[in-house]
């Protein structure tokens, strides 16, 4: 698999090899050199996690074209606690660029679909480039550990770009203390909503909630995102990132959207609870 690794500057992306050149002179012999039917994938880290550079070298052994995104999520912190509000409105700034890129793609390659695979907050970066898309050449958006609010991403569910992809959210109940963090202190927009990552609270048809702490539910998409969002691990295994597309994105067969439903729906409850922060009292 080729990789390129872009940068987000301003509302559009480029190499960071060769800041001043047009991408399209990267992304054209990549394209170029595709088999028929090898995969597009897009990585969009959260909070400074991902991708780790041993996954680039996993990415090179497979077949396709692999683009991570690197934008802008250095936090500034008040004390012990980062300024969650100040990365989520970046990766919402990060948005039109990634946005960009999808639409360069749909421009030189439009019948090849694209697949995203973000991180945290990297699927709020996802969601909020979908109103901004122009070609329908986005298929398929999963969301590992996903940061962005249940309102919030109904509502980018509305964008045209959004009618006919597949929406998978891979949640666990290790919720992270930054999670935590976010919601209670981050901008939501309702004191009832919550984050991805406990469970999209607006089921809809082309959407599917995978929840790693049901036993019952048997699929190989599950084991490897159990293990590789178990914090004693972390998201930096290459392995398991090459493992996930060796399950999800190339083999699609197992796991077409209707099929994922009828096999995990029946399993999961509603969103789960995130566990409480305690905040020091105020003498």
């Amino acid at each position: 698999m080729a990789v390129i690794q872009v940068n987000v500057r301003g509302n559009q992306v480029v190499n960071p090899k060769w800041p001043r050149r047009d991408l399209r002179h990267t992304l054209e012999p990549a394209l170029a050199d595709l088999p028929a039917g090898a995969p597009i994938v897009i990585y969009v880290h959260g909070h400074q996690d991902w991708p780790h550079p041993d996954v680039l070298a996993q990415a090179r052994q497979q077949v396709g074209l692999a683009i991570t995104l690197n934008w802008p999520a250095t936090a500034r912190f008040f004390g012990a606690l980062p300024d969650v509000n100040q990365l989520y409105f970046d990766a919402g700034n990060a948005a039109p660029a990634l946005a960009w890129l999808i639409n360069l793609l749909g421009e030189l390659a439009p019948d090849r679909p694209i697949d995203l695979l973000a991180h945290s907050l990297g699927a709020r970066v996802g969601l909020q480039a979908l109103p901004l898309l122009q070609h329908s050449n986005l298929a398929r958006l999963v969301g590992l550990a996903a940061v962005e609010f249940s309102a919030i991403t109904l509502l980018a569910l509305t964008a045209p770009a959004a009618r006919n992809m597949a929406f998978y959210n891979v949640t666990t109940e290790k919720t992270l203390l930054f999670h935590r963090i976010m919601h209670h202190f981050g901008p939501r927009p309702g004191p009832a909503d919550g984050l991805l990552c406990k469970g999209f609270a607006f089921p809809r048809g082309n959407w599917v909630d995978i929840r790693l702490d049901r036993p019952a539910v048997r699929h190989p998409l599950t084991a490897v995102c159990d293990k590789l969002l178990d914090l004693k691990q972390g998201v930096k295994k290459p392995a398991l990132i090459a493992q996930l597309e060796a399950v999800f994105l190339r083999d699609r067969g197992q796991t077409d959207i209707s099929e994922m439903r009828n096999l995990l729906g029946a399993a999961i409850p509603g969103p789960l609870s995130l566990i409480p922060v305690r905040t020091p009292r105020v003498r």
